[in-house]
This record gives structure tokens, C-alpha cells and sequence, in this order.
């Protein structure tokens, strides 16, 4: 379902800080969703992560980027797409996929086609969002984004 972010301007959070942005449902908009931007890093000051959750504590679609590797789960997956990936270890980039039964335990290799350049936090946080069909982006303050 297409998603709109409800605020005009996003002031990109420094290194160590976390914002939450919050989204709707553009065919529904009694369903109300959070993009977050949690640039977690103090001395890896290009260490984000973008989520898009549900109800506040449902993770719906999560990219890691120079972080912590992830495991994934040994069991067999109901979404094919995990299926190469079994019991794999993934280093960063990543992108966790809510999987009903496992919530975001799951996670691919990030698509490096929908990802062009994940040394670019605002681009891919662009990028994120239109992988997540949000299609109405606000103006992005950049100010904010040098380490």
C-alpha cells in the first residue's frame, strides 16, 4: 500500500541520534505507520538504520547499514525469497523483512539495485522509502548528516 509522510520538512538526525517520522496510508489512512532514521554510530558515524514499523512495535521492512552481521533463523522460511539465506550469516548492508510467525528475524542481502549508494544516508534513505512505497517525500534537511 502507498504511504505518505505526514511532515514537510525532515531534519536529518546528527551521528547518535534517532528520529520518528510518522506515515500513513494513503488508500486507508486510519492506518497510521513510523518511519524511523536511527543513526545509532558514535564512532561509526555511518552506521544507520531505517525501519518502518506498525503499530509501534511491528518492524515491517528494516535496512542495517554498517552495523552488526545478522543470523537467520535455520528453520525453513514460508517466503522463498529467505530461502537461500537459511541459517546464513549476512554482514551489513542488510534488509530484515517482516515474516508473520517470525516478526523481523529474516534478512536478505540489501538489493543493491534499489540501494545505489549506501554511503549516502539521505539517498538511501530516499531509496528506502521508495522501496517501502512511500511516495511522498518532504524536503530533507542535509545539514545535518556530516559526521
Amino acid at each position: 500500500a502507498e504511504k505518505a509522510i505526514n511532515e514537510r520538512i525532515i531534519l536529518f538526525p546528527k551521528s547518535n541520534e534517532v528520529i520518528h517520522i510518522p506515515l500513513t496510508v494513503i488508500e486507508n489512512p486510519i492506518y497510521h505507520l513510523l518511519c524511523d532514521i536511527d543513526r545509532k554510530g558514535r564512532i561509526n558515524t555511518l552506521r544507520c538504520t531505517f525501519q518502518t514499523r506498525y503499530q509501534e512495535t511491528i518492524n515491517l521492512v528494516r535496512l542495517d547499514l554498517n552495523g552488526r552481521p545478522h543470523d537467520n533463523p535455520s528453520t525453513t522460511p514460508n517466503n522463498p525469497v529467505f530461502l537461500p539465506y537459511v541459517g546464513k550469516h549476512l554482514p551489513c548492508p542488510h534488509l530484515h523483512l517482516y515474516q508473520h510467525g517470525f516478526g523481523d528475524k529474516w534478512a536478505i542481502p540489501m538489493p543493491e539495485d534499489h540501494f545505489i549508494n549506501p554511503t549516502n544516508l539521505v539517498q538511501t534513505f530516499k531509496d528506502f522509502c521508495r522501496y517501502c512505497t512511500i511516495s511522498e517525500l518532504p524536503q530533507i534537511s542535509e545539514g545535518a548528516v556530516k559526521p
